[in-house]
């Protein structure tokens, strides 16, 4: 994705913000709801404005919304079933591969989940899943070397035809009306492949150049196809057009940084994960490569990607147990740094009384949102912020004690997200109005 330039970092609060040429970045890390040991692999976004994401190691499937709320779902997951990744359908619901319990999941936005297993050959391995231009999804199976198809009423279709050397595992629907897999198999199961490969909706298998362990795979702005490569020493980025013609980037990529997940940004360019290296990269569609690490916690390793309906970037962060939020900053200048503050129409209050809570956010011309948040619980759905830059938030609910109010601002085009410092709202019993 980009050829290195000058990176500015600094930090407001608890959030990292990165300068890189055309515009910014602030990343923001997500925890709170998040099981402990949940084992994030990949993030989408969702028909109902939220991402969703899958958590391999607990057997749920996870949902945030663009303010950092989280609702974990378990119930009609098989037990040990392992979700992997998720895509949203074109039936209005999400639908998810089950690495260890060889089946497709469906859940929809409410949370209720159906698994489907006939027709899904034992042992298949199933990897990625997207949804496909005829209305169905199409799925890796890695183990079986084959791809598969499900209708949204759960009929499955398996197509063979794969070489006997590319476990296919990353899909993605190209730009041309057919499916583009990748051939590889990643570390988690011993081994790397390698290969590119096309199936069109009827079933017929292409397989193109041999390329060095290609991992995931996604149709970028330009009518091409791009890739991660990743796997023992290696690492860069990938582009096949639809003719078949390889390019490969390693220009600007750290060595070793493992590229893992892929997707199309807002911006017109391409972002991706890297696992080893802990940053994240973005590419041009000519090949210019850019790494952002500030604001992403050590050993996080960084997995999943997905372009989010708030027009940010989200990517899950496997080894620490977070989602990341990207904040991209689109205009040709650099994002303005934001602060926001946060005050109280009165403090310490008594039970029951309402309080207003005032958040001012100064930057350039800021717009966008500001989620008043109690600790880690929000406080009311995110504030649109005033053309003065402000927000307020009226509450009689406080119970008793001490609060830990924070106002954490979205960002927008042109300035940075930003969290002001804590104020603490003491609320004392009826008769007193302290603690």
């Amino acid at each position: 994705m980009k050829t290195s330039r000058i990176v500015l970092g600094c930090i407001l609060a608890s959030l990292g913000f990165l300068a890189g040429g055309a515009g910014a970045q602030a990343i923001t890390e997500f925890s709170a709801g998040i099981s402990a040991g949940a084992g994030l692999a990949n993030i989408i976004a969702g028909p109902d404005g939220n991402l969703w994401f899958t958590e391999a190691n607990i057997d749920r499937i996870g949902r945030i919304t663009p303010a950092g709320v989280v609702t974990e779902f378990s119930a009609g997951i098989t037990a040990g079933a392992r979700p992997y990744d998720i895509t949203a359908g074109p039936d209005g619901n999400l639908w998810f591969t089950e690495s260890n319990g060889n089946r497709i999941g469906r859940i929809t936005p409410a949370g209720v989940v159906t698994e489907f297993s006939d027709g899904i050959t034992a042992g298949a391995g199933l990897a990625y899943i997207t949804a496909g231009p005829d209305g169905n999804l199409w799925f890796t199976e890695s183990l079986g070397k084959r791809i598969g198809r499900i209708t949204p009423d759960g009929v499955v279709t398996e197509f063979s035809g794969i070489s006997a050397t590319a476990h296919p595992y990353g899909i993605t629907a190209g730009p041309d009306g057919n499916l583009w897999f990748t051939g590889s198999l990643t570390s988690r199961y011993g081994f790397c492949g390698s290969g590119i490969g096309r199936i069109t909706p009827l079933g017929v298998v292409t397989a193109f150049n041999v390329i060095p362990f290609p991992v995931d795979i996604t149709a970028g702005p330009d009518g091409n196809l791009w890739f991660t490569l990743r796997c023992a020493n290696f690492g860069w980025i990938g582009r096949i057009a639809p003719a078949g013609v390889v390019t490969e980037f390693r220009t600007g990529i750290t060595t070793n940084a493992g590229p893992f997940g892929i997707t199309a940004g807002p911006d017109g360019h391409l972002w991706f994960t890297e696992y080893v290296g802990n940053r994240i990269g973005r590419v041009t569609p000519l090949g210019i490569v850019t790494e952002f690490s500030v604001g992403i916690t050590g050993n996080a390793g960084p997995s999943g990607i997905t372009a989010g309906p708030d027009g940010n970037l989200w990517f899950t962060e496997s080894l620490a147990n977070r989602i990341g939020r990207i904040t991209a900053c689109l205009q040709e200048a650099a994002c303005s740094p934001s602060i926001t503050t946060v005050v109280s129409s009165v403090n310490p209050s008594h039970l029951g009384q309402a309080i207003t809570f005032t958040a001012s956010v100064a930057g350039n011309f800021t717009t966008g949102t500001v989620q008043f948040m109690d600790g880690e619980t929000p406080l009311g759905s995110p504030v649109t912020l005033s053309g003065g830059g402000v927000a307020q938030l009226m509450t009689s609910t406080l119970t008793q004690g001490t609060h830990a109010i924070t106002a954490v601002y979205s960002g927008d085009d042109n300035n940075a997200a930003s969290t002001s410092s804590v104020l603490f709202q003491k609320v004392g019993n009826h008769h007193k109005g302290r603690e």
